[in-house]
């Protein structure tokens, strides 16, 4: 592969993950890391059940954000 088509590869993975970030795409899969890593007895929260969850908490405390 040439130098501008990895340059490119990896300009659009950058892109991709920062995106998925700061969307917060992967935080479910964090929260399930977390959760098994320190909480190993606990249930975990569905996917649906986390979303609205933090959703909630977003809303009853909104903090400094542009919208």
């Amino acid at each position: 592969m040439g130098a501008i088509a990895h340059g490119a590869v990896s300009a659009f993975k950058w892109t991709s993950w920062y995106i998925k970030e700061l969307m917060g795409d992967s935080d479910y899969a964090k929260y399930c890391a977390h959760q098994r890593a320190h909480h190993p007895d606990a249930e975990l929260m569905t996917e649906r059940e986390f979303w609205k969850t933090r959703w909630a908490h977003q809303e009853a405390n909104p903090g400094s954000r542009c919208c």
